[in-house]
């Protein structure tokens, strides 16, 4: 067995463990992304530059996350009576962030995401809720090019 095989499984062992440990503890995170199935859901597939997605809220808000570029491309929405926005408002996607990464918003605001990204190394987006998964970085784990 190489070193690279060996890393990588004790990598993902470690990774299982601690999925484990959230999910007894009560933490873990629905099929859809959401924590114990609160929360809108919604997945805007792959947007090209130029893309757009909207999703209106009706009473509550989310984190949401970009599939290409997790974990570090997050935003959240806060639905709030005090809030100064509402109607629509638009959020844009670019160099691999959200803009602004937080919007708090009326109940019934409806926002637009906007894939404007120019750098053609970094080209589609996604918008979808909740937060990134640990099986992402399990993936990102076995993949990696371990020499």
């Amino acid at each position: 067995m190489n070193t690279r095989h060996s890393f990588i499984r004790l990598i993902t062992s470690f990774i299982s463990l601690l999925v484990l440990m959230v999910n007894l503890n009560g933490c873990g995170g629905s099929s859809t992304g959401m924590d114990n199935n609160s929360g809108p859901t919604f997945n805007s597939g792959n947007l090209a530059p130029g893309d757009t997605f909207s999703f209106t809220f009706k009473d509550q808000g989310t984190p949401y996350y970009c599939q290409n570029h997790q974990p570090d491309m997050t935003g959240k929405v806060i639905v709030s009576q005090d809030a100064t926005i509402s109607g629509q408002d638009t959020v844009t996607m670019k160099n691999t962030a959200f803009h602004p990464q937080q919007i708090t918003v009326k109940p019934g605001t409806k926002i637009v995401w906007i894939n404007k990204e120019t750098d053609s190394s970094i080209d589609d987006h996604t918008v979808i809720s909740g937060t990134p998964s640990v099986a992402r970085l399990l993936t990102l784990v076995k993949d990696m090019d371990i020499n």
